[in-house]
């Protein structure tokens, strides 16, 4: 049964997948059956919440009655980064030990860019550091990381300046803006 978990609530569509021929509804509505076993109800967009959305679904198999409930949260709010930590000790290394900390527990992974030079590499980094017309920065990193944060496979040469910034996305697949 689908969905569960943490999703963000634009076009949900319920379903129900069965071992044998089914009818089945939710709130007296009949799902669309595809092929007798899987079957499906267009929900539409739902507002966020703090409380879980359930469903009960009533499936008639072979003159039985069948009822379950599908639950999940809808969670529209991009997550924001609270604080990050690069190190200071990473010259040299092949690895950048970056720690990042966020305002919710639901995070799917993170994405970073990270340059090389004297000023920051993207745009928004550079405004945010007063550094709008430095155009003396490569971008040497970017891609995406698992929970642990640690940019891999770099070369960091002592005394070059560098920059990393970091969003969030959240398992319902909002993404954060950029931290710098």
């Amino acid at each position: 049964m689908s969905p569960t978990g943490i999703i963000d609530g634009k076009e949900v569509t319920l379903e129900v997948q069965t071992s044998k021929n089914a009818l089945c509804e939710v709130d007296g509505e009949d799902f669309t059956v595809s092929g007798n076993t899987v079957h499906t109800k267009y929900i539409g967009d739902l507002v966020e919440s703090n409380d879980p959305y359930h469903y009960i679904i009533s499936c008639l198999i072979s003159e039985n009655y069948d009822d379950d409930t599908i639950e999940f949260y809808v969670d529209q709010t991009p997550p924001s980064i609270t604080s990050t930590n690069d190190g200071e000790e990473s010259c040299g290394l092949h690895t950048v030990p970056l720690s990042v900390t966020v305002n919710e527990a639901n995070i799917s992974h993170y994405e970073y860019n990270l340059y090389q030079g004297n000023s920051p590499g993207s745009s928004q980094l550079r405004e945010y550091l007063g550094l709008e017309n430095a155009t003396d920065t490569i971008l040497i990193s970017s891609g995406t990381l698992n929970l642990t944060a640690d940019i891999e496979g770099v070369t960091l040469v002592n005394g070059t300046p560098y920059y990393i910034e970091v969003l969030a996305v959240d398992s319902a697949g909002n993404v954060g803006e950029y931290v710098y």
